[in-house]
């Protein structure tokens, strides 16, 4: 089977491009890789996946808004794709908003770290190992069956 005869609702450029330009930026992403790509390598990869594909059909299908999302830029050389998204531009000065009033955090401090939840012991004495509370109702069971098997 050809990779876009995967997806029936679209076309198979469509198809191939989408899935070709999303494993490509979260492998960028995973690897922290830059996000372009030569277009004649793109041009190929999709041509390997069974498709007939140009550079004439990508200017034509970044006009799709499901492409657009994919690709920040290219011209006849390179291709360069948008981030994956929990990425942030690390000149910006407003990295995250607060989502209940919308106001941006102070940069003049850094982020705090998660403080350690301190755990909770179990005294062995009242039943249990010490780590986990001891379940009579589990313990009355299980003794129940054994000594019916015996």
């Amino acid at each position: 089977m050809r990779l876009y005869e995967f997806s029936s609702s679209k076309s198979p450029i469509e198809s191939s491009l989408i899935g070709i330009l999303s494993f490509l930026r979260y492998r960028a992403h995973n690897f922290n890789a830059p996000l372009d790509i030569s277009t004649t390598e793109l041009v190929s990869m999709i041509q390997k996946s069974g498709v007939p594909f140009s550079y004439e059909a990508l200017v034509s299908a970044n006009k799709l808004p499901t492409i657009q999302n994919l690709i920040s830029s290219f011209d006849d050389k390179t291709v360069k794709l948008k981030p994956v998204g929990d990425e942030f531009d690390k000149t910006d000065p407003v990295i995250n908003t607060d989502p209940v009033d919308g106001a941006a955090p102070s940069t003049d401090q850094p982020f705090a770290e998660p403080q350690p939840q301190p755990q909770q012991q179990m005294d062995p004495q009242q039943g249990g190992n010490g780590r986990v509370p001891k379940l009579n109702r589990v313990d009355q069971m299980a003794k129940q069956a054994l000594s019916r098997r015996q």
